[in-house]
């Protein structure tokens, strides 16, 4: 079928939607011109907006005769034979969505490639998914290229040259009818008609499937609405789209079962709205010409256009949505009106007539109750208050209406005191009210209420209604108010209208408007400005007049003291019901009390000045009368609504200390006397809540409960003074009658159900969340507690609160009791059960859903912060002897599950996980409860065998693939400074779910088989995974699906470009530059995976037969981010990279795979050389004359270039500088209190980083400032406060410190890993020895120039030294007969052939050991910098002397001399090549004098003791080339000979607890040795022997004891002399006596001092040397 490609109408468009979306959100110069190409490239589908292509006869039997002639699928493919079930399914999709037939055929064929992505899903199932995705991306599309044109009412930051190419775009579409086509796809494309259509066809699957496909059309529509929008929000539209908008809201407006508005119809009626409505405030006409240019303005024919279809009689199928747009339309004529005609010269003004009737068109909207319908259907509607234009836009007609058409206001307020006296006659005389009465005036004012009550985007379009009074009084009221001088000619005329209308509308209130007007002050109250406002404004009414003293809180409160003394009695409260009837309250006046707490509680909650003042006022005594009335009789609902003003007042920490004694006092909740259980909030649960079946009160009173926990009160000391003090009564009333009993309780709302549980998990999970133990907490109480299944929890109170010793526990105590408890409270806690149900059967009920998620995230928060404290609890348990019985939370979760008989609580975890975009939060607490369960290995392998054995097949499929599409889903990443505001963000969240999957999965690797990361990896549980092969589980082969693995690999994949700081573009993966964290995880786990022996095999094949993951990996090297915050994770990214390619080529060394090898080697290569080798980066080497260098000038100076390869570019991206957090300055606090301190909060991680518990710090830092409490302490308390800031902030930098050093670490150690296996476990002839040579001197050239720069840091420059030996050691291995070192043999040659060089050498050539010997000198200038650590300098001096031992000759050599020839030399012998390099090297070693001298020497006589071994061996082979004997003339003139003498009297003791067989041998034999060789090549010549017998050497080793020990034996026992102790003497003593050889041997018998001196030591040591050995003979 060559056309198929033509008729794939139904394509996802998956790149053009991700192309729109990049340049909507990145605007980079790649991403327009890939929307350009894109959008040439799909304009046809744009202006044939979702047309299939029609149905075709013959193409249609072409199919039908595809199981017998077959197919043509691809052009040159032979045609394929098509089974009889797929060829119906193909048609059946033709017929459903009247698509041509070919193009259902790919479309089928396309969903069965897809099923692995789907695996309960059908071929046809997941074809119908398809199509519809293709629909939505494509109007996705859309809506964002008409969302991103320039325009008026919103601006995105997109260059200027893509917004001229979107908005020419769209604007083309505009002219050829989009506006059309999308109406009259909205009127074709119904929800329910299109899902009867696939159901009939039976195209639907189960309820997720339904869902899914329900949504997916729903998204289409409402795209198409939102890109009407669009159109009409950033351009003007012509006449005839905004009259076919009108006409398709008259005939097509949809509303939901409720009668509020669909998505969809609200779009195209604000599209509307939008279009009627001028652009801008008429005070700034003059300066926006854009006003004067639109069509209302310019074009008389479109004014009466619209006017006509609005005014015009005819049958809305929705009237208030005409209601809504005349609103509207009167505002705007009103405006229009007023524009002054000296602006509209040159135009014809608007038509007079037409103006003059903005009274009517309003009238006409307010005779269909306009602001009823849009209070209820409008901004009722779910998610209004989320819309911002769509607030906005109401906001300005609202306003308008108010500042320009007072007299219509004014009429309404008049018309509404009129009907509140008609309905206040009509109640009196107990009578109907006239059914045609219309309440304009107080439907406005709810308007009001309902569009400024919520404002969940802090918009505060309510501030615009304060503003100061012209009256002096109000001026002087407050800083708070906006002052007058802040404008020019102050305030804004509209913010002046409107804060009037705020007063005038409170004059001379009717009773009926009261309530309404309360609550539209509530409302505007929504802010911290707007309640600071309102609260004084209240509060000067109360010096006015008596006409507006009924809006005062003078009057508030003077009511309530009333009501309180008509109510209160001396009567039990459990009576209250039975009161007199003089003593009772009215439904009306309940409702102004209510509206008066509201307003409070508004006021209030934004407002802490007025929160204070309310509190302390005591004419007012808020606090005393609010709880007064709570005694009284009153309904419950009046309770829960002052219950929940006393909520606001204890957010304050210094109030809530003195409400939690009211309270206390007020009995609110019985806990005293004999009867705790006869009054107060229990017996209104009991009585009246339970009967009403609503519970506000309870509600409210546990509110206020969580309230004073989050204030930081201490809960511990309530009822002191009264009782004994303590939480308990109060965590005892929640705990048991409120939380145990919540499921069995009836309920008129069924999501109050969940807020009533809502409301005590708060309080729970906020006491476990500060909670912590202590062992005193234990012994607080002598009971045993043994809380088993058969006790209630009744009982378990009972068992508290019986024992007479005073409690000293915190709140939390308790609670932790009853988690740790297999008992009620479990099962009450484990509604999540009830939360998964409701999930998984994808109802949607809004209401109930959010209430019921929120319970089960504060569970599934009180269980993970529970397992978070366990250890430590059980720990403190256990260390205060308590005889407690208690189950660990972790085996709670793991145990039997008694409702299903399963221990399937794990596996109910996991399902939260599939529902991971619905609902984020659940998945992500689920995965890091389960992550927290597999902490052990013991309760992993519960984990998965729960998984596995305790649900069905399918399950576990959902499960993973639950997994797998968390990973697969895309994310954006925040790190900790870029956190947003909202930590419940679905975005943030699901990044956090991504991230905890990939921990899981590497915590889990390491674990014994099966685990959860095998599991979710995709191997087969039922093998060894080392017999598992991954190939074969590819998604979609043998029916296998997608896993974990296929994602974490995808992630990797996906390649992306970024900008260098060179300004080169590079491309690299495109988790590295977007989510470097997450790229970070799957590196790792990459790694752990090719590192685990288990799982390494069929990893790292898997890899590379089916990705070829290692070698592409390579080309990306080094990675970028243009985000310098960032670099720590690409520094990790690329050391789990570095460290699994290291183990690629072991591995591939290992098996003898030559070719991989080779192939991979060839990325990795160090250096590529292009026609010579070069060296660069020390140009020093052309200053000196010496003989050897000037020999190899030609080489060190030849001027090609050299160009780095992958390692050393990868190499350069290491920032060897480092900044440290500077030391604490502090006013208060002591500096070495708070190190200690800072120590005692510090702790290690899986990775060893040491990490500062800035919380805990803080919590410390906190305590000690709470003992500044004092009035004269106010100043040292500021101060204290400022070091404790910056001691956090210390704190903070410290750890970022470490994460930065830890990264470095690891990335020097991946690079050296790599680079060592490159050099050691790979085949030799891969690499010639000459090109090994140059390619490892190279090398090292380049470490030893970066390492020595000025800022590099200590830590850092460790490991590049020791890098730098093993570079050496390989060099060194190149001059050896034998072939190069393989890998494992560097501790062999370092220990074996370090100290001598003993091992045959080939020939060396001077042109091979030049470039080495410039490389030297700038190890020896690193070697002198100052400050270096002495790890660094034992690397050093380890390569300085694998060099000498390099340059030295062989010290048994039978090849007869051969010439070589070198650049520049004559023909000569070995021996002469050896003495000139000896030469060479003296020189180049003397170059640096006494400095270099000085340092060898020290470092000789103290220091560590493997330096001090190394500069010993460094010391002996300078000795033995400076024939002149500077060094040992310096060393006898400077008295380091006679240290050494005196040394030996030093570590006498040491070297004598040496002969100890059962001890290792310690540190000081090495050194004795070491320094014994260095004495016995000075010996050699005669100054040297006459300096050691000057420096009296001989005298202090013949007095040394540990000669004398020499281990005795027994004649017959031929073991001895190789014995351990017998070695170890011989250790000791042979080098002495190579010592005395020497000097007799170079001095002479002649020389009888020497003779003596050997003499004495000889008979010092006559018993164990010579008497010994005369009796062995």
């Amino acid at each position: 079928v060559n056309d198929r490609m033509d008729l794939n109408n139904w394509s996802p468009y998956k790149d053009l939607f991700a192309a729109t979306q990049e340049f909507a959100l990145r605007n980079s110069q790649a991403s327009t011109q890939q929307l350009r190409s894109l959008l040439r490239r799909n304009k046809p589908e744009f202006l044939s907006l979702l047309k299939n292509t029609p149905k075709n006869a013959e193409q249609r039997e072409k199919v039908k005769n595809g199981h017998t002639v077959g197919l043509v699928i691809n052009e040159n493919d032979p045609p394929k034979i098509l089974e009889k079930s797929f060829i119906e399914e193909a048609l059946i999709i033709s017929d459903i969505f009247d698509l041509n037939e070919l193009a259902a055929v790919d479309l089928l064929l396309t969903g069965e490639q897809q099923t692995p992505n789907y695996p309960s899903y059908s071929r046809g199932l997941v074809a119908v998914l398809l199509y519809w995705d293709g629909r939505r991306n494509l109007v996705s599309s859309l809506r964002t290229l008409v969302q991103s044109r320039r325009g008026t009412t919103w601006t995105l930051d997109i260059s200027p040259e893509g917004a001229s190419m979107v908005t020419a775009f769209t604007d083309d579409l505009l002219r050829n009818g989009m506006t059309q086509q999308i109406l009259g796809l909205l009127s074709k494309i119904k929800v329910e008609a299109e899902i009867e259509k696939l159901a009939i066809q039976r195209g639907l699957g189960d309820a997720k499937h339904r869902k899914q496909v329900r949504d997916l059309i729903a998204e289409v529509r409402q795209s198409l609405a939102e890109t009407l929008f669009y159109f009409a929000g950033q351009s003007r539209l012509p006449l005839m789209d905004v009259s076919s908008m009108i006409h398709y809201l008259e005939a097509n407006s949809e509303v939901e079962s409720d009668g509020k508005l669909t998505p969809s119809t609200l779009a195209v009626l604000f599209a509307v709205l939008y279009a009627i409505s001028l652009p801008c405030d008429l005070s700034a006409v003059q300066e926006n010409n854009e006003l004067l240019q639109h069509p209302l303005v310019t074009d008389p024919s479109y004014l009466s256009g619209i006017h006509k279809l609005l005014v015009k009689e005819s049958t809305w199928k929705v009237v208030g949505v005409r209601s809504c747009m005349q609103l509207a339309w009167s505002v705007t004529l009103r405006l229009l009106a007023q524009i002054p005609t000296s602006l509209l010269s040159g135009t014809t003004p608007p038509s007079g007539e037409i103006l003059e009737q903005d009274e009517m068109v309003v009238e006409m909207s307010m005779t269909d109750r306009v602001f009823h319908f849009i209070k209820e259907n409008i901004v009722g509607c779910p998610g209004f208050h989320s819309e911002e234009f769509y607030l906005r836009r109401i906001h300005g007609i609202i306003t308008d209406l108010i500042v320009n058409m007072t007299l219509k206001v004014k009429e309404m307020r008049n018309h509404g005191d009129e009907v509140a006296r008609i309905l206040m006659l009509h109640m009196s005389q107990n009578e109907e009210p006239p059914a045609s009465l219309r309440k304009d005036f107080q439907q406005l004012l709810e308007l009001i209420t309902a569009l400024y009550g919520d404002d969940p985007l802090t918009l505060e379009l309510s501030s615009e209604y304060w503003c100061t009074a012209d009256n002096p009084m109000m001026a002087d009221a407050g800083s708070f108010i906006v002052p007058s001088h802040r404008f020019h000619h102050g305030p804004p005329q509209k913010q002046a209208s409107l804060f009037k209308f705020i007063r005038q509308s409170g004059d001379l209130l009717p009773p009926l408007l009261y309530v309404p007007y309360l609550n539209m002050l509530a409302a505007l109250a929504s802010g911290p400005q707007s309640a600071r406002v309102c609260y004084e404004l209240l509060h000067y009414n109360a010096g006015g007049s008596s006409d507006v003293n009924s809006m005062s809180f003078d009057h508030f409160f003077t009511s309530c003291h009333r009501y309180y003394a008509h109510l209160h009695h001396d009567r039990p409260l459990h009576d209250s019901t039975h009161s007199p009837r003089n003593r009772t309250i009215t439904p009306k006046e309940v409702e102004g009390l209510r509206a008066v707490m509201n307003l409070l509680t508004k006021v209030i909650k934004y407002d802490d000045i007025a929160c204070i003042n309310i509190y302390e006022n005591q004419q007012w005594s808020a606090c005393g009368v609010l709880c007064g009335l709570l005694q009284c009789p009153v309904p419950v609902k009046l309770k829960g609504d002052i219950i929940a003003v006393l909520t606001q007042l204890a957010r304050i920490p210094e109030i809530a200390s003195g409400l939690m004694q009211i309270t206390e006092s007020a009995q609110i909740l019985v806990t005293s006397g004999d009867n705790t259980q006869g009054g107060g909030v229990s017996l209104e649960l009991e009585q009246i809540e339970s009967r009403e079946e609503s519970y506000p009160m309870t509600m409210s009173f546990v509110n206020l409960l969580t309230a004073m926990a989050n204030s930081g009160a201490n809960l511990a000391v309530i009822g002191e003074g009264v009782r004994s003090p303590g939480f308990d009564p109060y965590l005892t009333f929640v705990v048991e009658s409120v939380f145990l009993k919540f499921p069995t309780r009836v309920y008129a709302k069924l999501e109050e159900k969940w807020e009533v549980a809502s409301c005590c998990l708060k309080l729970f999970n906020k006491l476990i969340t500060t909670y912590q133990p202590h062992p005193d907490h234990f012994k607080s109480h002598k009971i045993n507690f043994s809380f088993d299944n058969s006790r209630t929890g009744s009982q378990i109170s009972r068992d508290f609160g019986s024992n007479p010793v005073k409690a000293i526990h915190p709140p939390a105590f308790p609670l932790m009791l009853y988690v740790y408890n297999e008992g009620n409270f479990f099962k009450t806690v484990s509604l999540w059960t009830n939360a998964i149900k409701y999930l998984d059967s994808y109802a949607s009920k809004p209401t109930q859903e959010r209430s019921l998620v929120e319970a089960a995230t504060l569970v599934m928060q009180i269980l993970l912060n529970s397992l978070l404290t366990q250890d430590l609890f059980m720990s403190c348990m256990r260390e205060s002897g308590s005889a407690i019985l208690l189950t660990s939370l972790d085996k709670l979760l793991l145990g039997l599950n008694q409702k299903s008989g399963k221990a399937d609580y794990v596996v109910t975890l996991a399902r939260f996980v599939i529902h991971h975009v619905s609902h984020p939060h659940l998945s992500l607490l689920a995965i890091r409860i389960i992550s927290h369960l597999c902490s052990s290995a013991a309760t992993q392998r519960e984990v998965v065998t729960a998984i596995t054995k305790s649900c069905s097949v399918a399950t576990q499929l959902k499960i993973l693939h639950g997994f797998v599409e968390v990973l697969d889903t895309s994310a954006p990443e925040f790190d900790r400074e870029n956190q947003p505001q909202d930590l419940t963000d679905a975005s943030y969240l699901m990044g956090q779910c991504r991230q905890d999957v990939l921990r899981l999965l590497v915590h889990c690797v390491d674990m014994p088989h099966p685990n959860v990361s095998t599991f979710l990896l995709g191997f087969d549980l039922s093998k060894p995974p080392n017999r598992t092969s991954l190939q074969g589980n590819d998604p979609g082969i043998l029916g296998s699906n997608r896993s974990c693995l296929h994602s974490v690999l995808t992630i990797l994949s996906l390649e992306g470009s970024v900008d260098t700081q060179e300004g080169v573009s590079v491309t690299q993966p495109l988790s590295v530059i977007e989510t470097p964290k997450l790229s970070e995880l799957s590196y790792q786990l990459v790694h752990k995976l090719a590192a685990n022996v288990d799982t390494s095999a069929p990893v790292l094949r898997y890899l590379r037969s089916s990705f070829d993951f290692i070698y592409k990996q390579l080309q990306y090297l080094p990675f970028s981010n243009p985000d310098p915050n960032k670099s720590k994770e690409v520094l990790m990214q690329q050391a789990w990279l570095l460290k699994t390619v290291a183990i690629e080529l072991y591995s591939l060394a290992l098996k003898r795979q030559r070719a991989n090898a080779e192939r991979t080697l060839k990325v990795v290569r160090i250096f590529i050389i292009t026609n010579s080798f070069a060296l660069a980066g020390d140009t020093s080497l052309t200053q000196h004359s010496m003989s050897l260098l000037d020999a190899s000038t030609s080489v060190a100076t030849s001027s090609q270039r050299k160009e780095l390869a992958k390692m050393l570019q990868t190499f350069d991206v290491l920032d060897l500088a480092q900044e440290f957090p500077r030391p604490l300055t502090l006013e208060q606090f002591v500096p070495s209190v708070v190190e200690e301190a800072i120590r005692s909060c510090e702790s290690s991680n899986e990775h060893g980083i040491i990490y500062c518990d800035v919380k805990m710090l803080h919590n410390i830092l906190e305590a000690s400032c709470s003992t500044l409490s004092a009035a004269e302490d106010a100043n040292r308390k500021h101060l204290a406060l400022l070091d404790m800031q910056n001691i956090l902030q210390n704190a903070i930098d410290r750890n970022q410190t470490r994460e930065t050093v830890h990264a470095k670490l690891s990335f020097l150690t991946g690079w050296r890993h790599t680079l060592e296996i490159a050099l050691t476990a790979c085949p030799v002839d891969l690499l010639s020895k000459e090109m090994r040579q140059q390619v490892l001197i190279s090398t090292l050239q380049h470490l030893v120039n970066t390492a020595r720069s000025s800022d590099a840091t200590p830590e850092l420059t460790a490991p590049i030294a020791g890098i730098a030996l093993m570079i050496i050691v390989q060099i060194r291995a190149t001059f050896l007969d034998a072939p190069a070192t393989k890998y494992g043999d560097f501790d062999r040659l370092y220990h074996d052939a370090i100290l001598d060089g003993s091992e045959a050498k080939e020939k060396i050539s001077l042109t091979s050991i030049a470039p080495l010997q410039v490389v030297i000198r700038g190890l020896m200038e690193w070697l002198l910098q100052a400050g270096l650590p002495q790890k660094v300098r034992t690397h050093l001096y380890a390569s300085l002397l694998y060099y000498l031992q390099v340059c030295q000759k062989p010290k048994e050599t039978n090849q007869k001399s051969k010439s070589r020839r070198t650049v520049g030399m004559l023909l000569s012998s070995d021996n002469d090549i050896y003495s000139r390099l000896s030469r060479d090297n003296l020189q180049l070693i003397q170059e640096y004098g006494d400095a270099f001298m000085d340092l060898v020497c020290k470092d000789v006589c103290s220091g560590h003791s493997v330096c001090r071994v190394l500069a010993f061996a460094c010391l002996d082979a300078i000795q033995q080339i400076d024939t002149p004997k500077t060094w040992l003339q310096y060393m006898v003139k400077n008295g380091y000979m006679a240290h050494i003498a005196h040394s030996f009297s030093q570590e006498d003791q040491s070297l004598l607890a040496s002969l100890n067989p059962n001890q290792e041998t310690p540190r000081s034999v090495f050194i004795y040795e070491q320094k014994m060789s260095l004495l016995c090549s000075i010996a050699e010549t005669q100054g040297g022997a006459r300096a050691i017998i000057d420096s009296g050497i001989l005298t202090q080793l013949s007095e040394c004891n540990f000669l004398e020990m020499r281990p005795s034996h027994d004649d017959n026992d031929t073991t001895t002399i190789g014995s351990s102790a017998a070695s170890r003497y011989q250790q000791l003593l042979f080098p002495a006596l190579r010592l005395c050889s020497a000097l007799l041997a170079t001095l002479g018998q002649s020389h009888h001092e020497s003779s003596a001196l050997v003499l004495q030591f000889l008979l010092s040591h006559i018993n164990p040397v010579v008497n010994s050995v005369l009796k062995v003979q």
